[in-house]
């Protein structure tokens, strides 16, 4: 009787223990693909003046931007493995939805302030060194959102949007990647910026 009772137990439990579906996985995977390859385009082959160059002197340089991006991939990531590792959530009474994400968070015409964890200093003193680090930071994402097992659509946290899941989370990082692609272009466009 107990042996039955206790296969009866593993079998209810391991029909409610679900998985990541393929297709969640699958479009983390290709948005946090494109928005690193975004951004090592926009900032392949930059000279050293080009990545100090600032459009004035409260704006952020190319360097400065995706010192952010590296700050912010690494404290997102960290936030979303902690929520997925701690015991699924009750579903907020309002759902966002992810194209909500997909469509806001790129969207510039609405300027934020960063906080202050994600503000840049300055480290990374050429192109190459700063494509390496955001590279080291998002190849942590990819691995984990490649190969984890757990259901990220039942583990929640808030945001500026509202309570995302742990999915919407890593579109959001993707998104925040768009975004800060966007902000490059705009400092290259800008008619100062150096030739080489």
């Amino acid at each position: 009787m107990t042996k039955a009772f206790l296969c009866l137990t593993l079998a209810v439990a391991s029909l409610s223990a679900q998985e990541l579906k393929q297709g969640d996985r699958d479009r983390m995977l290709s948005y946090l693909h494109s928005s690193q390859k975004q951004l090592l385009d926009a900032i392949e082959g930059l000279s050293h003046a080009q990545w100090k160059f600032k459009s004035a002197p409260d704006r952020w340089s190319v360097g400065e931007v995706v010192e952010h991006l590296v700050l912010a991939e690494k404290g997102l990531f960290e936030g979303v493995k902690k929520t997925a590792d701690s015991p699924a959530g009750k579903a907020p009474a309002t759902k966002v939805p992810d194209e909500n994400i997909l469509k806001g968070v790129p969207d510039r015409s609405q300027k934020f302030k960063a906080p202050d964890p994600f503000v840049p200093k300055g480290i990374y003193s050429t192109a190459p060194a700063g494509a390496a680090a955001f590279q080291e930071a998002r190849g942590v994402t990819l691995d984990w959102a490649r190969t984890t097992k757990i259901d990220l659509r039942n583990h929640f946290q808030p945001s500026p949007l509202g309570e995302l899941d742990s999915v919407q989370w890593i579109l959001f990082m993707s998104a925040h990647n768009e975004r800060h692609v966007a902000q490059i272009l705009e400092v290259k466009a800008d008619p100062k910026f150096p030739k080489k």
